[in-house]
């Protein structure tokens, strides 16, 4: 359950960060060691009962046999039709049975192929993904233009001709009310729903469908409530590798970058540090900067922060903000949802968004008066 639920949690994580495999090994090694527990259990409980049938079977067998070799009277003859109606009233459940079984391995064949090879979910995610990963370049800007969408036949929400740019290394912010629309263009950025109208153009040219993999390798995502695993801070900074996988000299850069390096060096068991269920022993902007360095440790070119500070106090977002300043230093491309605007003000451009559409573009000066106003 533990690994059910983890893969569960980090769905948005493991597709960006491209660790599916990662997940399904983990839970498919649990589930195996419990399908082997199980058949082992079920073996043993049932074995007694069908040591004593197979023993009365071959009794009667055994029966029929010498009255065939030795008997020939008219009696000797009822007798032995009589067993035979015996054994069979006694082999019927068992024969029912085994043909229930049958119909139930019929049934759950498909499942039974996954557990007898658990390596075929990852086979069949591969071929999912089956064009070529190659790097994608980034050199000059990531826009969106005349971007529309619609949940379904919904009339209540829609995007309507959505259109605005980053250009390499700068803060760009997105700012507007609760149902405005940044989250669905948040997933349309991300891939996990497709613009009904319109397009994504990197350096200019238009994000195709099978791009996805290699685009979201750019990314990383930094959420408001970020998914941290039960484990070490160095398993969460290089999310999705195991111990002996993780490369010491990208993770050290990834804690400098995100401002975690003092802390991991105060503790006693250092990057090695257990944080706890969901990192119960991080503060909240522990977890975030934690969600920082996960992305600087894949050398993310473009960050997202998703209502990054909005459940951070004062201090701690002064905090992220420093470091989302020293981001940009880095020539990283960085996208700000917010609904604070003090976690907007190193922005070059702020995009207001009201009821599904672009209201207007403003520096981050003109805003604060806009809003006092």
């Amino acid at each position: 359950m533990k690994y059910l639920f983890r893969g569960i949690h980090a769905y948005i994580d493991a597709k960006i960060y491209g660790k599916e495999n990662y997940f399904l090994r983990q839970f498919s090694e649990a589930q195996g060691r419990l399908n082997r527990n199980f058949a082992l259990f079920n073996t043993l409980n049932l074995l007694p009962v069908r040591l004593i049938e197979i023993v009365a079977v071959l009794g009667m067998a055994a029966l029929v046999i010498y009255s065939l070799i030795f008997s020939i009277t008219k009696n000797e003859i009822i007798i032995l039709l009589s067993l035979f109606a015996a054994a069979a009233y006694r082999i019927m459940p068992s024969i029912n049975r085994m043909v229930i079984s049958l119909m139930n391995i019929k049934t759950f064949h498909y499942t039974i192929d996954l557990l007898t090879n658990p390596d075929a979910a990852h086979i069949a995610l591969q071929q999912s993904n089956s064009h070529p990963v190659v790097n994608m370049p980034f050199n000059e800007s990531l826009a969106l233009r005349n971007i529309s969408f619609a949940y379904g036949d919904s009339e209540t929400f829609k995007l309507n001709n959505i259109s605005f740019f980053l250009k390499k290394g700068e803060i760009v912010g997105l700012i507007g009310p609760s149902g405005s629309g940044k989250t669905t263009i948040i997933n349309i950025l991300l891939r996990f729903l497709k613009e009904s109208s319109g397009e994504m153009l990197i350096d200019g040219r238009p994000l195709q469908e099978e791009d996805t993999p290699v685009w979201r390798r750019l990314i990383g995502y930094v959420k408001q409530d970020p998914f941290i695993l039960d484990g070490t801070i160095a398993e969460n900074i290089a999310f999705g590798e195991s111990p002996g996988e993780i490369d010491p000299e990208k993770l050290q850069s990834a804690l400098q970058q995100a401002g975690l390096s003092d802390f991991t060096a105060g503790l006693p068991e250092g990057k090695q540090t257990q944080i706890g269920e969901r990192g119960a022993k991080l503060s909240g902007g522990q977890r975030q900067r934690i969600a920082i360095a996960r992305a600087l440790y894949r050398n993310s070119e473009i960050l997202i922060f998703d209502e990054a500070t909005s459940e951070l106090d004062g201090q701690t977002e002064k905090e992220i903000v420093a470091a989302i300043k020293s981001l940009a230093r880095q020539q990283k491309t960085i996208l700000i949802i917010a609904h604070r605007l003090s976690t907007l003000k190193h922005c070059q451009r702020i995009y207001e968004l009201k009821d599904g559409e672009i209201s207007g573009v403003f520096r981050y000066a003109d805003l604060v008066e806009k809003v006092a106003e």
